[in-house]
């Protein structure tokens, strides 16, 4: 009974150490929030412009994977196995010599 109060004692301590964890993560996450929101609000504010440059480059990207891909077999075709399997060879089996019975082979 006294061991098993221990480990109970023990339990009570890792809780302590795992709630006080949890507090001090919840605390860089709240400082980090509030950090986040001050440099957001030092960024300037994205135009209509610039939401049209990034349209311009994803268009170019995908142009650049169309042609890129444009020769290649499609995917999922093709293996790196043969398409034709020799078949097994059967095993023979190794028969071992006659002995004369003295035992010196």
């Amino acid at each position: 009974m006294l061991r098993q109060l221990g480990r109970t004692a023990v339990a009570i301590l890792d809780m302590h150490h795992a709630a006080g964890d949890a507090h001090r993560a919840e605390q860089i996450a709240a400082v980090m929030r509030t950090h986040i929101a001050a440099v957001r609000e030092t960024l300037p504010a994205v135009t209509t412009n610039q939401r049209s440059v990034t349209d311009t480059q994803d268009s170019r990207a995908g142009e650049a994977v169309r042609v890129a891909t444009g020769g290649n077999v499609r995917a999922g075709y093709g293996s790196p196995m043969p398409t034709k399997l020799d078949p097994v060879r059967p095993v023979t089996p190794i028969v071992p010599q006659e002995r004369d019975g003295t035992g010196r082979e």
